[in-house]
């Protein structure tokens, strides 16, 4: 038994070799509408959380035939492992935005990244507490392609946020207990104000508050 698992755990990392004598080259781009890089950097999927999976658990299409497969592969369904956070967005403001086929909605790659997901314990992830305000400002600060051409509710919510109190407790004093966007909004369940589930719904602000300042 033991013996198979070895042999097993071989020809899943053999696996991954035969993916990365392709996507380890930099210049490598997609064959099918636009010029996407697909190079993937071996030690940096090697560091993160997916590093003991095949690249065809996720991308179960890319069939090799002749040391290649099809260019026109489908999109990684994160949902076939991760089912209850995908419930919690299918429901909220962004899953329903994708589900209805909005060009500029986000999917779980905009937020945690693709080859390169690591721990929200580690620096180095972007849902790591400090880089939050970073990853959802790159669709909600002004300017943004989001922000200019959706109505997200409220003005100038990163720049807002920029001059808190609580911006200035993680990012001036280094305190990182202090509260970022998903701390108020949520992560995958982010929903509008207007919804009495939301945590910024009225009736809920003091609840939400109170996650941090209990007394």
């Amino acid at each position: 038994f033991v013996t198979l698992l070895l042999l097993a755990g071989g020809s899943a990392r053999g696996d991954n070799r035969a993916c990365m004598e392709c996507h380890e080259d930099e210049d490598l781009v997609r064959e099918l509408g636009g010029t996407g890089s697909v190079h993937v950097k071996a030690e940096i999927f090697g560091a993160s959380v997916h590093s003991d999976m095949d690249c065809s658990d996720c991308h179960q299409d890319a069939i090799l035939v002749d040391d290649e497969h099809t260019a026109d592969l489908k999109m990684v369904r994160c949902a076939e492992c991760h089912d209850g956070q995908a419930g919690l967005f299918e429901g909220s403001t962004h899953g329903r935005a994708a589900a209805s086929g909005d060009p500029l909605a986000p999917s779980c790659s905009s937020c945690h990244g693709s080859h390169d997901i690591f721990k929200p314990v580690d620096r180095r992830s972007r849902t790591y507490r400090i880089n939050i305000p970073a990853v959802c400002s790159s669709c909600h600060a002004e300017g943004h392609e989001v922000a200019v051409n959706r109505e997200l509710g409220e003005e100038h919510p990163v720049e807002t946020y920029s001059m808190s109190i609580h911006s200035r407790g993680v990012f001036k004093r280094g305190l990182l207990g202090a509260a970022v966007c998903s701390d108020c909004h949520g992560s995958h369940e982010v929903l509008p104000r207007e919804d009495p589930r939301s945590r910024i719904h009225h009736d809920n602000i003091a609840n939400t508050c109170a996650s941090c300042h209990t007394e």
